[in-house]
């Protein structure tokens, strides 16, 4: 069972706004080439399209340095960095061939979370987010707080207690590379109550369900309607943002990240000589093989492996809905 403790104040200080998604790439060409004011407006609707959907990850830790080698060795990651972070720390950015893909930073001196994954979603105002959060029966753990240049952000918890951030993007919007070797692919809310989680998210970002039997486990896909994000081989339509698993009666609600690998044995395998855990072997599972693993400091994760040769069995689109 995963750790259900997640980092509660953080922010990715240095990433780049992401072009790299479909409808990024439309919105791209229409800046070149239309004038200064339709710029302003091309530029005001991929802010729209990229809104209320998972945009970034980091993790704080009691040593971000042994960390960053811990990553490098078992992803290959780039490290950029440090810079400083409020009151105190650094903040490294984690980097897949020059594109930024996680951050990890100084878990603050005194803090009694344990080292985690926090997921990050984007908004267009952080303060405007955490108010709407706390109405529809969420928690705010951090206030908003800027992060400049960079953007603003808040730290939440939804009704069943389990952590993410908003970020409200001023320079930056967040990870560079997602669906891709080494890089983020999917943030997976942990929680026996998804029609409670169902509903604070749906309120709160417009997350639309999309339900399905994987064996005995009911698994629920956040879908946001009018996004098109990930890869055309990906086996989850391209509008999924975010996915719901339950948790175990004796694991409390948490959000957990997962990360896209070639090989989810060698992955794991790496991951115990560069001194982390494997909290759960590989295995298979649908479309991929994947294991939950742990860096030094115990924040877990798990890893996937698209199998090529299983992506004909892909999920069939609900009733009424066109084709990702």
């Amino acid at each position: 069972m995963l750790p259900s403790g997640l980092n509660s104040v953080s922010f990715l200080a240095a990433s780049v706004s992401s072009l790299t998604d479909r409808a990024g790439a439309q919105i791209a060409s229409l800046l070149v080439l239309r004038d200064v004011t339709e710029q302003v407006d091309a530029d005001r609707r991929l802010r729209e399209l990229l809104e209320d959907r998972t945009r970034l990850v980091d993790t704080l830790q009691a040593d971000p340095h042994a960390a960053c080698d811990f990553y490098a060795g078992l992803f290959g990651w780039e490290i950029a960095g440090p810079g400083p972070m409020p009151g105190g720390g650094e903040y490294f950015v984690a980097r897949v061939g020059g594109q930024d893909v996680a951050g990890i930073a100084t878990r603050p001196a005194g803090s009694d979370t344990a080292p985690a994954w926090t997921t990050y979603v984007r908004v267009a105002d952080a303060a405007d987010a955490a108010a709407r959060a706390r109405r529809a029966g969420g928690t705010i753990v951090a206030e908003p707080f800027d992060a400049l240049p960079a953007g603003r952000a808040a730290i939440l918890a939804c009704p069943g207690g389990a952590v993410f951030g908003v970020w409200e993007a001023h320079e930056r919007e967040g990870a560079q590379l997602v669906n891709a070797p080494s890089a983020w692919a999917m943030s997976t809310l942990m929680t026996d109550d998804a029609e409670r989680a169902l509903a604070f998210y749906g309120t709160l970002f417009g997350w639309q369900p999309q339900t399905f039997a994987a064996g005995p486990v009911a698994v629920t896909l956040c879908r946001l309607p009018g996004y098109v994000g990930g890869k055309e081989e990906q086996p989850v339509p391209r509008d999924v943002v975010a996915c719901i698993m339950p948790a175990g009666t004796s694991s409390p609600p948490a959000w957990h990240v997962d990360f896209w690998v070639d090989d989810a044995d060698a992955a794991a395998a790496r991951a115990e000589r560069l001194g982390g855990r494997v909290v759960v072997p590989p295995y298979d599972a649908a479309n991929f093989r994947q294991a939950v693993l742990a860096d030094r400091e115990g924040a877990a994760f798990s890893v996937s492996q698209l199998l090529r040769n299983r992506r004909e069995a892909t999920l069939p689109e609900p009733p009424g809905t066109a084709p990702s």
